[in-house]
């Protein structure tokens, strides 16, 4: 009896930390992919409202390797690009941020690469001259943050099942 009492408080606490470590990672996560949309959106409206269209005019370039700034006309094809070669890029009006950002002003998504476990967010402005900016950034996907998180998750989890072992012994050894 005393032995099956031990068991089961082991395993309501292992099932416990588990559920709490992968909730704890799938919120954390969320946070994350809400924080990079709101300084995407962020740096789109401060680029729009500071003269984007100079770039494609050839005045200056923006060298910053974490973002990329697409400027597309209304026709869908791409006027300047920091990371590309602009007469290289195919067209970009089938894109769904671009559609959306042509109808409401605004459009934003999310493109998954699996080879690369990454996930690319798009935010993108209709601005005033009719074209549309485009600002991207890449972030890791759920996966590779899981991966990442998984020793520490086991390390963690030992020492929660050793306190476990010795509590569940303890009241075990109370109630009995």
């Amino acid at each position: 009896m005393k032995q099956k009492i031990n068991w089961n408080l082991v395993l309501v606490s292992l099932f416990s930390t588990v559920l709490t470590l992968i909730s704890i990672i799938l919120v954390c996560y969320s946070l994350f992919q809400g924080q990079v949309k709101k300084d995407l959106k962020t740096t789109a409206k401060v680029l729009a409202a500071n003269g984007i269209s100079r770039l494609a005019a050839g005045e200056g370039a923006f060298n910053d390797p974490e973002l990329r700034i697409t400027l597309i006309s209304a026709d869908g094809s791409v006027l300047y690009d920091n990371d590309v070669v602009t007469n290289e890029m195919e067209n970009h009006l089938n894109r769904p941020e671009i559609q959306e950002a042509f109808q409401t002003g605004v459009g934003e998504s999310v493109r998954k690469s699996d080879t690369m476990n990454m996930k690319t967010f798009y935010q993108a402005i209709l601005l005033e001259d009719g074209t549309v900016l485009r600002v991207s950034t890449e972030a890791r996907s759920m996966l590779s943050v899981f991966m990442e998180v998984i020793p520490y998750m086991i390390f963690v989890l030992c020492v929660i099942l050793i306190l476990c072992v010795v509590l569940s012994h303890y009241l075990t050894s109370q109630l009995v």
